[in-house]
């Protein structure tokens, strides 16, 4: 296998998610925590958190995973859902001037990929990580990246036509339903 380098990103104002995998090898997950007090204004802050994310973005990546945003479950929650989705669209943005290949599936889609369930308790995807990839993660945005980076390995390796034998049944529906059915930005630069 050659070059499988993976980004996994899980957007968030106050912790952003990122890891980024070299096959089946843990390079690094971190989040960027950041408070509104800090920044004169959002676009302040979603500058920062852009430019922190883009900086963690090695030059030979592969593929990108970056989570899709949340739907509100009650109107008390739009506003940080309107906000996420601002600082979501810069980022995003930015990877695609750059060129950099980004598929995005949706939160649910992530849930399954490590737990077989897409509506698996945010805080059980962090142990369903450790048990899976050995990894303990911080907190599930940290978590959620590790996924990403894990789902955009496996999706290359099917891109590429290599063995995917070792993937359960739900993973392997949900690299068929993320490929077929969900946004896949710079395709053609994907390596």
């Amino acid at each position: 296998m050659s070059n499988l380098i993976a980004v996994g990103l899980d957007l968030s104002l106050t912790s952003s998610g990122m890891s980024k995998i070299d096959g089946d090898k843990l390079l690094e997950f971190r989040s960027i925590k950041t408070v509104p007090k800090d920044f004169a204004c959002d676009l302040d802050r979603y500058r920062h958190i852009m430019e922190e994310v883009i900086k963690f973005i090695p030059s030979d990546v592969s593929l990108i995973v970056v989570e899709d945003f949340f739907t509100p479950s009650n109107s008390a929650q739009i506003g940080s859902a309107m906000k996420l989705i601002g600082l979501g669209h810069i980022v995003r943005l930015k990877m695609h001037d750059l060129g950099l290949p980004f598929v995005v599936p949706a939160p649910t889609q992530l849930k399954k990929f490590v737990s077989g369930k897409g509506t698996c308790p945010k805080d059980m995807v962090c142990k369903e990580v450790f048990k899976k990839w050995g990894v303990d993660t911080k907190n599930d945005d940290e978590a959620d990246a590790v996924v990403g980076s894990h789902l955009a390995v496996a999706l290359m390796r099917s891109m590429r036509g290599e063995d995917t034998s070792i993937y359960l049944k739900p993973q392997l529906e949900v690299m068929t339903s993320v490929l077929a059915d969900r946004p896949f930005y710079n395709r053609a630069n994907f390596k």
